[in-house]
């Protein structure tokens, strides 16, 4: 950024010399700075590139680790099934408040369900 506002700097103060000489236009000073900015903008972005890229690699080292883990539970050999499920689940007139609340989020809630659904 240094770089970036002292050659700003530099070709603002040595134009507006030749511009005031009249041996350089506004517009060619313009446009002269406009592609100044444009080459140092990229290099400064190239910069926090290469800044940004050993980080990213060594997070990615990190996720590899975590991924390479091998989990300490582990299915059964033989598993048990589930017993079958019996009954129903049925709702009336049930409400929902949040605890200090005046008034009810939800109210009048009636519904019910049978197994696995």
């Amino acid at each position: 950024m240094l770089v970036l506002n002292l050659s700003m700097t530099a070709v603002m103060w040595f134009g507006s010399l030749l511009v005031g000489d009249g041996d350089l236009l506004i517009g060619d000073l313009t446009a002269f700075l406009t592609y100044l900015m444009h080459i140092l903008f990229s290099v400064l972005l190239a910069t926090m590139m290469f800044v940004a890229v050993p980080r990213a690699a060594a997070s990615a080292d990190r996720i590899q680790e975590v991924l390479d883990t091998v989990p300490s539970i582990s299915d059964p050999a033989d598993p048990v099934p589930a017993p079958p499920r019996l009954g129903t689940l049925e709702f009336r007139d049930v409400e929902f408040r949040y605890p200090g609340a005046d008034e009810p989020v939800l109210s009048g809630i009636s519904f019910s369900t049978g197994p696995g659904r």
